[in-house]
């Protein structure tokens, strides 16, 4: 396993709301996720992806980057097979942690990039949703990948 970019090792922030009971997860100044006290999503984006998946009728989805796990949790709440893959290991626990994330998700630590150069399993819908604070890591936007 690769070590991950010093980019993916910035301070990240867990804010509950004691009136909501609602989650964020800052990570970088930016805002990364936001849950209501079930780990449902309250990032309007996020449904909108969710509805699309859910539109295409996609059953096996790849997500590349992980954040708090809301949305690969409203995907496995809905029988989705989520594969995820994230660089940094603190974020995985995070998302267990603080967001209600399942065990049965499927996760990967490490690049996502070279994760699916490897794989060979087929999906039906890949969700690239990986940021190191507020920007998405450079090699991520190039036309190899």
């Amino acid at each position: 396993m690769s070590k991950p970019a010093p980019e993916a090792l910035v301070p990240f922030v867990i804010e509950q709301n004691n009136a909501t009971g609602a989650v964020s997860y800052w990570h970088g100044g930016a805002q990364q996720s936001e849950a209501d006290s079930n780990g449902i999503s309250l990032a309007e984006y996020n449904h909108a992806m969710y509805g699309l998946i859910r539109q295409a009728r996609a059953s096996r989805v790849l997500m590349i980057g992980l954040g708090g796990g809301t949305l690969a949790t409203m995907l496995d709440r809905a029988g989705l097979e989520v594969v995820a893959v994230e660089i940094d290991p603190a974020i995985v626990e995070l998302a267990r942690s603080y967001f209600a994330m399942p065990d049965a998700i499927e996760i990967h630590v490490g690049d996502g990039a070279r994760f699916l150069a490897r794989e060979t399993r087929k999906f039906d819908a890949i969700v690239l949703d990986a940021y190191s604070g507020a920007e998405m890591p450079a090699h991520l936007l190039t036309p190899a990948f």
